[in-house]
């Protein structure tokens, strides 16, 4: 199971490497986008346990949180709702902020959560 940092090592390292939003054909945000893009979620979910149906979910429904357990992200959410309430702050991001303000978004995120932000510069440099 993933600590909050590495969650958030992992999806800001994957978004600042994509550089782009996940989003569908219509322009809507999706797990799984265009040309192979993933979004925050998207990026932890194996792609065994990833299904068309889980588009339009939020983080905390109860299908996206089966498929990140499932794929080794969390073990019980119930118990411990800290890792989620990070990926759901990157979810944020990744879906209503302007991609050149995702670092210092992100910076935030990591302030807000306790956990290492220094991902955010090894990935800009």
């Amino acid at each position: 199971m993933l600590t909050k940092q590495q969650i958030f090592d992992k999806v800001v390292s994957h978004l600042l490497h994509q550089g782009e939003r996940a989003t569908s054909e219509d322009g809507r945000c999706s797990y799984r986008g265009q040309n192979g893009t993933q979004c925050a979620a998207g990026c932890l979910i194996d792609d065994e346990y990833y299904s068309a149906d889980l588009e339009g979910s939020v983080v905390y429904s109860v299908s996206v949180r089966r498929a990140l357990q499932l794929s080794g992200v969390c073990d019980d959410y119930n118990n411990n709702e800290a890792p989620l309430d990070v990926l759901r702050s990157l979810q944020s991001i990744h879906d209503f902020d302007e991609v050149t303000d995702w670092p210092s978004r992100f910076r935030a995120v990591a302030r807000a959560f306790n956990v290492d932000p220094a991902v955010v510069d090894y990935r800009l440099n």
